[in-house]
Formats: C-alpha cells, sequence, structure tokens
C-alpha cells in the first residue's frame, strides 16, 4: 500500500513538472511568434 501510494506521487509530481515545462515551452513559443 506505500508502495502504490508512493508512485501516485511520483506520477503527480511527473505531471506538474510536465505542465511547468509545457507552460515555460508555450512562452518561449508565443515570444518567438510575437517579434
Amino acid at each position: 500500500m506505500g508502495a502504490q501510494r508512493r508512485g501516485e506521487t511520483v506520477i503527480h509530481t511527473q505531471l506538474y513538472l510536465g505542465c511547468f515545462l509545457l507552460s515555460i515551452w508555450l512562452d518561449r513559443i508565443a515570444n518567438e511568434l510575437s517579434i
């Protein structure tokens, strides 16, 4: 049960990190397109 909970935590961390990187990536594209 502890391992499953840890696995869920890892998945949530990856989701948050992915959204964070995606927002930065979209910001860079928006800046390049606006120039």
